[in-house]
């Protein structure tokens, strides 16, 4: 099976590292009915973390978001590619970027248990619209 690869969008904010931030927001994302397609946290600094969603539904992101006292930064356009998993598939999708001289500035990805993996891979703006013609995707 050829692995699907598709634009999405992802914002993020940084907040103080602290029990529940994370969560506090989450709510009210929940509370939204809203489907994140991906949620990654990571440290950003002394005391801060930064929170990034991924959801084909950013008006209602932003609501949430707004809801919980947060405002949200981006969207920054990254690349999510789902398929079946296979050994050397993210090694594959770095090679080809680093191949044309592209810069993967943040990556994150998964396996699901069940044989399927995804993945998201970032790359600088000025280098998207080359990154989306090597996976022949029209940015």
């Amino acid at each position: 099976m050829k692995d699907r690869i598709r634009i999405v969008d992802c914002y993020y904010v940084t907040v103080r590292d602290r029990p529940g931030e994370a969560s506090r927001l989450l709510e009210h994302i929940s509370e939204s009915g809203l489907n994140l397609t991906a949620f990654t946290a990571i440290p950003a600094g002394d005391e801060e973390t930064q929170l990034c969603f991924v959801t084909d539904k950013p008006d209602v992101l932003q609501d949430a978001a707004a809801n919980a006292g947060a405002t949200l930064v981006g969207p920054q356009k990254g690349f999510l590619i789902q398929g079946e998993d296979r050994a050397g598939v993210l090694h594959a999708y770095h090679l080809a970027m680093s191949n044309a001289n592209i810069n993967v500035y943040s990556s994150c990805g998964v396996c699901d248990g069940n044989g399927r993996f995804g993945f998201i891979l970032w790359v600088e703006p000025d280098d998207f619209e080359k990154a989306g013609g090597i996976f022949n995707i029209e940015v």
